[in-house]
């Protein structure tokens, strides 16, 4: 087979011309003649088509209920909320959230919220609780920027304790944002700001 265009040889089948890119015209294809088609269709008789079978229908069995178990009712112990105790004759300035909140700031704010909180809220032992934490985290802190400056024995020491007050102080604002007060470990026993009775 050769391209009509430039005459090449071309291998069988090619659709296009190898050297000039000419669309060679495709091989005709004989024609298959069709299968006849019957020119009427038998009607196929009613009395042989099989007669619709009634569909069964599922019915589940019936269970009987089963007995179910109650749990005997005890009386719970009314959950301990010392924010929640404190918090039954308040005004604006001693209500709840603004109790927890200023719990909060005591370890956030240091000096100043606790200073606050003891002004308006001394009574309060909740509050004065994470007072307390905020002042001794506060003093402990001081305590450490000072010893920070002793070489190598100051470091090493500064790192330890700095890194169990950022914890302490982290514990503190979770547990003051519960609503619950928290005493520290090894320094929680010191008590600086006690609730006025």
């Amino acid at each position: 087979m050769n391209c009509p265009v430039c005459g090449a040889e071309l291998p069988e089948g090619a659709l296009f011309c190898g050297e000039c890119g000419a669309r060679i015209a495709a091989p005709e294809v004989p024609e298959v003649p069709a299968a006849p088609v019957p020119e009427e269709i038998a009607p196929v008789p009613e009395e042989a088509a099989p007669a619709p079978q009634p569909v069964p229908v599922f019915t589940p069995p019936v269970r009987e209920p089963v007995p179910t178990y109650e749990q005997p009712q005890t009386e719970a112990a009314p959950a301990v909320n010392p924010a929640r105790e404190d918090a039954e004759k308040l005004t604006p300035l001693q209500s709840l959230a603004f109790m927890k909140i200023m719990a909060i700031t005591c370890y956030a704010l240091g000096l100043p919220a606790i200073i606050l909180s003891f002004i308006f809220l001394r009574e309060k032992k909740y509050v004065m609780s994470h007072a307390n934490n905020g002042l001794l985290i506060t003093i402990f802190g001081a305590a450490l920027a000072t010893i920070s400056w002793i070489p190598i024995l100051g470091w090493l020491s500064a790192i330890v304790v700095g890194i169990f007050l950022v914890v302490m102080e982290i514990m503190g604002i979770i547990a003051a944002a519960k609503g619950q007060t928290f005493t520290m470990p090894i320094i929680g026993g010191i008590r600086i700001l006690k609730p006025v009775e």
